[in-house]
């Protein structure tokens, strides 16, 4: 503080021989190292201590030592002394201690600091009492939202309360004169003189005309939003002089009124809060915060209320999957497998799945109802072919898609259906763990329906277009109409684009041509590049899951480099770039190359597309933990062609800048030759050596045999 508060407190210096005698120069407590090391870490004796003196410093050469002589006392009852060095003034340090005060943030809703005395002057204590309720709010998580009330007490006396502390109701605050510069909702005030025509020459809140919610003030500069730039300041009401307050009517407040022996204030349960007038509760709108439900909410009086669709069921406020498959052994007649809020049906090779996608029957007792319906499934649109002889009988005006607006156009031989963008002529998407299905419907316009029957044919054809990790891929699914009905699937091709550009700078404008490649880059020099999916659909974003380096065009080469695993960041030097769609990714890593001295490097990116607001797709979930390596690395690239139909190749890139590439050609044809030469005179001096070995033993072989042969011989004639 600016002023000292407490001038009474006792200090006591633990000190060398210096600041012993400083001490005792200056009438100053102080004991050495001798007499702390007589307290024995006597619990007792450093409590006594401790309850003596107010606050302790010690020698810069004697801080260090105190826990280990006296132990941990001093600090948990939260005395630890303060440094003191040689060039520090021990009276001045001595004064920044007194002055000095602390707000004990452990779980209490109420706390008290002295910040004056009865010697000091109004404008000591204005200042000591500012700086202190500043930096106490700053410490807040809510800041004001955070203070329920501030007392200004002398010791042992009554709080003391006028027009700075509260305000009169029937003045509406005209006479307020407080120091509060933030508004209810704890925005700072700006200055009266710089927005306003109001004669004021600071930032605090005021009600010049009369507001029927008492004081309060600008929080923007924005000259002429009057009726938006300003709000109400939270100040409580003065109670009467009768005394009567909240005895009167609640206070005026809809839902609690707080009171102190000389104010009181209006405040509200849970889920509610103050309105502009300081009195009425008004409901939070808790949907409107991001994250709060997993799919949809609904906003209730003071709550909400969080739903999930079809094949979940709620817990708290997280949707869990159904397993429709358990629940009910007899969904399907045959087999069943669990889907993400749904299941799925399917048969055995002899048996095909019903029209209610449950049953499994016989092959033979499908319809003769073949169309050839033909799908084309791109990024942008769904197109769709059928020929009119398929369906007889059938007018263009009589047949319609799921939206009755969008109705299929002729050219005289077939019905063409054209849906762009995808979402439109209410197709249905559903998001699955590896796939997104649009879905949509053909079928007849009603135009004679009485009640429960009809007197034109039905139609009811379906189509959709699945997308996965691997590009898009058409279906006509089984119908569920009588006159025409098709049990057969029908495929249709199509793929999303994926997009992999290198740009010169970080402002990503004019992307390298075609034609430029190979690039030249020097090493350490940063390559920015980009990827993305072209898509008309805005639901879907794009995931960069692994990228790898390679010196050939071969993903598989066995030497590689991982830039990104597995959706984490591999190399050190990649920086992410800010892109203005979901649907790129833009990073940028310093240029590099191969021990082996390749001279081309290829960078090659496996790229996902997922539902942008799914909170339970692959994109979501970012960097997943390692798992074996090698095991890992063979499945990410042998496993089937997937991987390669969804993986984005970049390059080459030529490396400058390291190695002089024809002088190391012919060093290593140099190398070559001189390891041929080696090699060759290995060779023949084996070959010499085996020769020389093979001489050697035939002729021992032939010399023990006569020495044999002449002993017998002796021994015969004797």
């Amino acid at each position: 503080l600016r002023h000292m508060p407490r001038p009474n407190q006792k200090v006591c210096v633990f000190g060398d021989a210096h600041h012993c005698d400083e001490a005792k120069a200056n009438n100053v407590p102080s004991m050495d190292v001798d007499a702390l090391k007589k307290l024995n870490k006597n619990k007792k004796l450093i409590k006594k201590l401790a309850k003596k003196y107010d606050a302790f410093i010690a020698s810069e050469s004697l801080i260090k030592q105190i826990p280990r002589i006296m132990g941990p006392q001093l600090n948990k009852i939260g005395k630890f002394p303060t440094m003191l060095t040689h060039n520090d003034s021990m009276t001045g340090k001595i004064d920044d201690v007194k002055s000095t005060i602390k707000f004990q943030m452990k779980k209490v809703l109420c706390l008290g600091v002295a910040v004056g005395n009865v010697k000091m002057t109004d404008d000591e204590l204005a200042g000591n009492i500012h700086l202190a309720v500043n930096f106490l709010v700053s410490l807040l998580k809510k800041n004001w939202q955070n203070v329920r009330a501030l007392y200004i007490k002398s010791s042992m006396g009554q709080q003391t309360i006028d027009d700075d502390l509260c305000y009169n109701g029937e003045t509406l605050g005209q006479s307020y004169h407080g120091h509060i510069n933030v508004t209810r909702t704890g925005l700072s005030c700006q200055p009266w003189s710089r927005i306003s025509s109001f004669n004021f020459d600071h930032n605090y809140c005021r009600n010049p005309d009369f507001k029927d919610g008492g004081p309060w003030c600008y929080f923007t500069s924005a000259i002429g939003q009057f009726n938006q730039s300003w709000d109400y300041c939270f100040v409580p009401f003065c109670k009467s002089k009768d005394g009567s307050g909240c005895n009167e009517a609640n206070g005026g407040c809809s839902h609690i009124c707080l009171t102190t022996p000389n104010l009181y204030y209006c405040s509200c349960p849970k889920g509610l809060k103050l309105g502009r007038d300081n009195k009425k509760c008004q409901d939070i709108n808790e949907c409107q915060y991001d994250g709060i439900c997993q799919f949809s909410c609904l906003n209730t009086y003071g709550s909400y209320k969080c739903h999930c669709p079809k094949g979940y069921r709620r817990n708290v406020n997280q949707c869990l999957d159904i397993d429709e498959c358990q629940l009910n052994r007899k969904i399907c007649s045959h087999y069943c497998q669990n889907t993400r809020g749904s299941f799925l049906c399917y048969c055995p090779s002899n048996l095909t799945i019903s029209s209610d996608a449950r049953n499994c029957i016989r092959k033979s007792q499908l319809a003769n109802f073949k169309p050839q319906l033909k799908i084309e499934c791109n990024q942008n649109y769904i197109a769709v072919a059928i020929p009119q002889s398929s369906l007889p009988d059938i007018n263009r005006q009589d047949i319609q898609l799921r939206d009755s607006s969008c109705s299929p156009s002729s050219n005289g031989t077939h019905f063409l259906v054209i849906i762009r963008p995808l979402s439109n002529c209410g197709t249905i998407i559903k998001y699955y763990s590896n796939s997104i299905i649009y879905k949509n419907q053909i079928k007849n316009r009603l135009y004679h329906r009485s009640g429960p029957i009809t007197r034109q044919k039905i139609v009811r054809l379906g189509f959709l277009c699945s997308f996965s990790n691997q590009g898009w891929i058409g279906f006509a699914y089984n119908p569920d109409n009588k006159p025409f009905i098709s049990h057969n699937w029908y495929k249709g091709f199509g793929n999303y684009t994926f997009i992999a550009k290198i740009y010169p700078t970080q402002q990503y404008f004019n992307a390298y041509p075609p034609n430029a490649y190979p690039l030249p880059f020097k090493l350490n020099q940063r390559v920015y590049l980009e990827l993305g999916v072209d898509t008309s659909d805005a639901n879907l974003r794009l995931f960069v899951k692994s990228c790898l380096a390679t010196p050939t065009m071969n993903i598989s080469d066995t030497q590689h480099y991982w830039i990104i695993r597995n959706g984490c960041n591999r190399d050190n030097t990649i920086n992410k770039h800010p892109s203005n769609s979901n649907q790129n990714f833009r990073f940028s890593i310093t240029a590099f190359s191969f021990l082996s001295n390749q001279p081309l490097i290829f960078i090659h990116c496996q790229l996902i597309v997922c539902p942008l607001h799914n909170n339970l797709s692959r994109c979501a979930q970012g960097c997943q933990g390692s798992i074996d390596a090698r095991r890992r690395f063979k499945r990410e690239l042998h496993q089937d062609d997937r991987i390669a139909s969804n993986v984005v190749s970049i390059g080459p890139l030529l490396k400058l800048g390291h190695i002089k590439y024809e002088n190391n050609d012919g060093h290593n044809q140099n190398n070559r030759v001189d390891i041929l030469v080696i090699c060759a005179i290995l060779l023949v001096l084996i070959l010499l050596f085996s020769i020389s070995y093979n001489i050697y033993l035939f002729v021992r072989r032939n010399i023990n045999q006569n020495v044999i042969k002449r002993g017998y011989s002796l021994i015969r004639n004797k």
